[in-house]
């Protein structure tokens, strides 16, 4: 009996992987089921208040390379407790089990996707945002087909970020994506298959808001009811004040878990929790927050970083 070669194995997907190819992996909403830049993010708001204000000055001074290394000096996120993907680690579990390589490529900080590589032992190269080098996109392209070669390596990504790496890609997988990827990936040449992710539930969102607190805040409508006033006008004023009430507590619950994810996670019941699972991203419940200028009258009031720019985070520090 003949026994079997490695170019003739097959991974999930039906990707064959032929001798010593490579398989490279994205990090962000890929390996794991969140994003670094968030994580590092809140870590470093949670340890000091002016974390914030010093990612800002990184950002103008050095870019956002600069800022990602800032945020993971600042930050103590433990790659030990980050939600993964698990059809992605089963991917490369098969990978590396037909004699293929495999490679952690990641806009990330490479201190940190270092860490997460360490913790793992499933790769064979990392490779990361540097401090200077924002390795995404286009730059990313461009590194992989220089370090690899063109059409030389299998690439895992989960966005419309990504669509610049597939196209050089031998075999494209997305974990996750919208709809309309694939169409996009086919357009570029690159063959595309699909690994499930999980994906948040409006559950799951619900959840993060705690509805179920807003019951206290029907006591808004006890004056306007002791005072037999039943007119549409109290009635309609005291249930604006039950919205606002409401949605402020929502949003005071979920900044308060962004603050405390990592004693969440660590934690044998709390990290069930939308945030702490992963259910929900850091990315998502961020924009969940209102920035302080909206909380102010008028909008005339103090506006976080001149303006919002950092509010929600994923308007400015996007990976």
């Amino acid at each position: 009996m003949t026994a079997k070669r490695p170019d003739d194995t097959k991974v999930p997907g039906g990707a064959e992987v032929p001798g010593g190819h490579w398989l490279v992996v994205d990090l962000d909403g890929t390996l794991i089921r969140t994003d670094m830049l968030f994580e590092t993010f809140w870590s470093a708001t949670s340890r000091s208040w002016t974390a914030p204000v010093r990612a800002g000055l990184a950002l103008m001074r050095d870019g956002r390379a600069g800022m990602k290394r800032r945020l993971s000096e600042m930050s103590a996120v433990d790659p030990a407790t980050l939600p993964f993907t698990p059809a992605v680690l089963a991917f490369i579990e098969a990978w590396r089990a037909a004699g293929g390589r495999t490679a952690l490529v990641t806009a990330s900080d490479d201190a940190l996707a270092q860490q997460i590589a360490d913790r793992l032992g499933l790769f064979d190269e990392v490779h990361g945002s540097d401090g200077h080098n924002n390795l995404k996109g286009a730059a990313k392209a461009r590194f992989l087909c220089a370090h690899y070669g063109e059409r030389n390596f299998d690439y895992i990504g989960d966005g419309a970020a990504d669509m610049r790496v597939g196209a050089h890609a031998r075999r494209g997988t997305r974990v996750g994506a919208s709809a309309a990827l694939p169409r996009r990936v086919a357009a570029t040449g690159a063959g595309i298959v699909d690994l499930p992710a999980p994906k948040a539930t409006l559950r799951a969102r619900l959840k993060l808001l705690r509805p179920h607190q807003w019951l206290k805040n029907l006591l808004v409508f006890v004056p306007v009811l002791a005072a037999h006033k039943t007119d549409l006008a109290s009635l309609g004023a005291a249930l604006m004040a039950f919205c606002a009430f409401s949605l402020v507590a929502s949003a005071g619950y979920v900044l308060n878990d962004m603050l405390d994810i990592a004693s969440d996670r660590a934690h044998p019941r709390k990290r069930r929790r939308p945030l702490a699972s992963g259910a929900v991203t850091l990315a998502g419940a961020s924009a969940l927050v209102p920035p302080p200028r909206r909380c102010s009258s008028g909008g005339r009031g103090w506006r976080l970083f001149g303006g919002g720019c950092f509010w929600p985070p994923s308007r400015c520090i996007s990976s």
